[in-house]
């Protein structure tokens, strides 16, 4: 047999450290099919044709199997050398071939355990959530005795374990770095609960975002720059009860006289305001007279506009994937970086937590997931929701917490006292029994 190297295509699922489900789709390949290849022994072109597709497959030659199988097809059409043809698209990678296939198999002999297996995992692939739901609550009726799609289905809604640590208090920010309080020290860690900086401190300020990961925190009576090592670095002289990471130049301070902000020298660069917000995209929210305003690197408002109240986090950040939420007598705004409307009338907000995600609005229709543009995405039915993170959304029932699929549905009930987002690895803090500790969903 004479094979084209150039052809040769390695399993999509390889490189994505995937699911089992390929595992599966190859060990009932060769059951089933092997079962209809033996119903015609006297058949020898089909039985040739199906041999050679065979040992293409066990190769990785898929291209060239698809022809084997065809070739097969044309002599005695089975569901096996249909469904093959499906999977070799699939370990190719080429996602619309395998669902052409797929569905010219399912229409013309109906769903087997393999097609299911098959169509599990191209949703999960596609990341159509919902679909792949639907299609596992039918496969876990049809099939009640096949532990592997009770393990999807159970992954798919939510099945987690709790891991690490317990804590008197977390604080996720956006930039995906948590701040934990444990007693007297805090610290900072990533989702998965690997700490990012060696030492522990009195209290942290603020965790730049920068390529050289550097800590603003409180210890031993004064603050000061860390890398995450846990080595002081220079840090401007002064008496300061809060100090940002420099953004823009500038770095966010307050002692005694109130908030303002110092140059790259250390040198105070602004008067005092009541409030202020770290400089992000070269601007800033500050407060005074009772208003927020916007302003430039310059200190100057880039607008007229007057806010009751700007939205920031824990380190006050203010910017959220590009967004800002700025309050006025009709309500909160969602604004672009140059102050301009997007989307208003809410009554309160829980902004965006990472790029391409979605914020939590509330409004007098109720809770709602909207997007970058301000589009509505669903309205979901809870006492309160949060931001999403990775897709999941924490959401509140009474007085307790579960997380909710955008799109999807109910992904775990509220069973938590409190729960945060999402992180990419599946990771997410959760209060349970008065602690703070963190779970690791399954689909992760």
């Amino acid at each position: 047999m004479k094979k084209d190297n150039r052809r040769k295509q390695g399993s999509p699922i390889k490189k994505l450290g995937s699911l089992i489900v390929i595992t599966s789709i190859i060990a009932f390949a060769s059951i089933k099919a092997a079962r209809a290849w033996e119903y015609h022994p006297g058949e020898n072109k089909y039985i040739a044709h199906i041999d050679a597709a065979k040992e293409y497959m066990n190769e990785e030659y898929y291209v060239e199997a698809i022809d084997e199988f065809r070739k097969a097809q044309e002599l005695k059409s089975t569901s096996d050398s249909k469904i093959s043809i499906a999977e070799c698209y699939l370990l190719l990678g080429d996602m619309n071939s395998f669902k052409t296939e797929a569905d010219e198999a399912l229409q013309q002999y109906g769903y087997s355990e393999r097609l299911y297996m098959d169509y599990v995992y191209y949703y999960d692939y596609q990341k159509e959530t919902a679909e792949e739901i639907k299609l596992l609550e039918e496969a876990v009726l049809e099939y009640p005795e096949s532990e592997y799609f009770r393990l999807c289905y159970d992954s798919v809604k939510g099945d987690y374990t709790e891991e690490g640590n317990t804590y008197d208090m977390v604080y996720a920010l956006a930039d995906g770095y948590d701040i934990v309080v444990d007693g007297e020290e805090t610290k900072v860690i990533t989702g998965e609960e690997k700490s990012v900086s060696k030492a522990c401190f009195d209290a942290v300020f603020d965790i730049s975002k920068g390529e050289e990961l550097r800590i603003s925190a409180f210890k031993d009576g004064q603050v000061n720059y860390y890398d995450k090592e846990g080595y002081r670095r220079k840090t401007p002289e002064g008496d300061y009860d809060f100090l940002g990471n420099y953004y823009d130049g500038y770095a966010l301070s307050h002692n005694a006289d109130g908030w303002f902000y110092i140059d790259e020298k250390g040198d105070a660069a602004s008067k005092y305001y009541e409030a202020a917000t770290s400089y992000s995209d070269g601007i800033a929210a500050v407060k005074e007279n009772g208003s927020w305003m916007i302003v430039g690197r310059n200190f100057k408002p880039v607008s007229g506009e007057k806010y009751e109240d700007i939205v920031k986090d824990e380190a006050n950040n203010f910017v959220f994937a590009g967004r800002i939420f700025a309050k006025d007598k009709t309500g909160y705004l969602m604004l672009d970086t140059k102050g301009n409307v997007i989307s208003s009338g809410y009554t309160e907000v829980k902004p965006f937590m990472e790029e391409d995600g979605y914020a939590a609005v509330f409004d007098n229709e109720g809770w709602k997931v909207i997007d970058a543009s301000g589009n509505c995405i669903e309205k979901v039915s809870c006492d309160e929701l949060r931001a999403s993170g990775n897709g999941l959304m924490p959401y509140r029932v009474g007085e307790l917490w579960g997380y909710i699929g955008v799109s999807d549905g109910i992904y775990v009930e509220p069973v938590f006292e409190d729960a945060l987002r999402v992180n990419d690895k599946g990771y997410a803090a959760v209060k349970i029994n008065g602690q703070w500790t963190y779970i690791h969903f399954t689909k992760f």
